[in-house]
């Protein structure tokens, strides 16, 4: 089934890795449309030139802050019966990932994988606690991560997720002891349990690669038109740090080189960019580390204080001195 529209998430912190997101997208796909969910939880910033330069929408919601990754579940539950492609920003294509989901009719297409009961109650749901609370969810032992699925619009409601308060600012989960990571565990336990009782269909489709072990084999010189890779690259929990540093980073820095080759004085403006953001964030590790030395300085000069003040206590025998 045809996927006619690719929205993709993202914040203040995360602008440099959407535009090579849409890179990546628009590198095998000039037409398909964009669109950007902003989440301004971490402040106002600006997308004018990605929106301009690569023919990407932004994509309009009721509230301004989600928080952790709630603002993609917007265009599935508004987009009535359109197929849709939902995206974090620290993902790219390596090939025409499109042409890979598009045989598959089924309501929702993820990439389901084995985790342990331990790593499940780590990033997605706390398994004896969810079982408490719902007695008749039947985990079969599968998750996705939600960084990446197909999904077809209108078939799931805001009214499902009675999990999360939507009267918040950001939207909040009501159990955070049971459900874990924003969307990703609600949204597991919403569309595993209605793909177990038939209300939607599931197809579990292994199109996604982490970083860390996932790709290796891949060679930057086949990305190119006739690409023979499919997949989409998720760096999750992994792009907090200089992309220069990060898994694979010639991946990245070559969607990043080819966002700029579009862009006027691309080069200049790349350089620029890097610069500041390193200096902000060297500004930052000094920063902290100067009130770590006054924080431990103001603390050893409280504990000195106390201890010569007890030194000097009359009740003290060990400060009585005669001649």
């Amino acid at each position: 089934m045809q996927i006619e529209k690719i929205f993709i998430a993202t914040h203040k912190h995360d602008v440099r890795l959407t535009r090579i997101c849409v890179a990546s997208i628009r590198y095998w796909y000039p037409d398909i449309p964009i669109y950007l969910i902003k989440d301004y939880y971490n402040g106002d910033f600006s997308t004018e030139e990605i929106e301009r330069v690569w023919n990407v929408g932004r994509y309009e919601t009721p509230y301004r802050c989600f928080g952790w990754g709630m603002s993609k579940l917007e265009p599935v539950f508004s987009e009535q019966g359109t197929r849709i492609l939902i995206l974090d920003s620290d993902t790219v294509f390596d090939g025409k990932v499109l042409d890979r989901l598009e045989p598959f009719s089924e309501d929702f297409v993820v990439h389901l994988e084995d985790q342990s009961r331990q790593r499940v109650g780590e990033i997605y749901f706390d398994l004896e606690k969810l079982n408490q609370f719902d007695p008749h969810f039947n985990f079969l032992g599968q998750v996705f991560n939600t960084g990446q699925y197909v999904a077809t619009g209108g078939l799931l409601r805001r009214e499902d997720f009675d999990a999360v308060s939507w009267t918040t600012t950001p939207p909040s989960l009501r159990y955070p002891e049971i459900f874990k990571n924003g969307d990703q565990g609600v949204l597991n336990y919403v569309l595993l349990k209605k793909a177990a009782s038939r209300e939607v269909t599931l197809a579990a489709v292994p199109f996604m690669r982490w970083p860390q072990d996932g790709i290796r084999d891949i060679n930057l010189a086949k990305l190119v038109t006739d690409s023979p890779y499919s997949d989409i690259i998720h760096w999750a929990g992994l792009g907090r740090q200089r992309v220069a540093a990060m898994i694979r980073s010639d991946i990245l820095l070559f969607f990043e080189a080819y966002y700029y080759s579009k862009i006027r004085l691309g080069k200049t403006r790349n350089l620029l960019r890097t610069s500041s953001a390193y200096l902000a964030e060297t500004s930052i590790k000094v920063l902290r580390k100067v009130n770590n030395l006054r924080r431990n300085h103001g603390q050893n000069n409280r504990q000195g204080s106390t201890q010569l003040a007890a030194a000097k206590s009359p009740g003290n025998a060990s400060a009585i001195h005669t001649r």
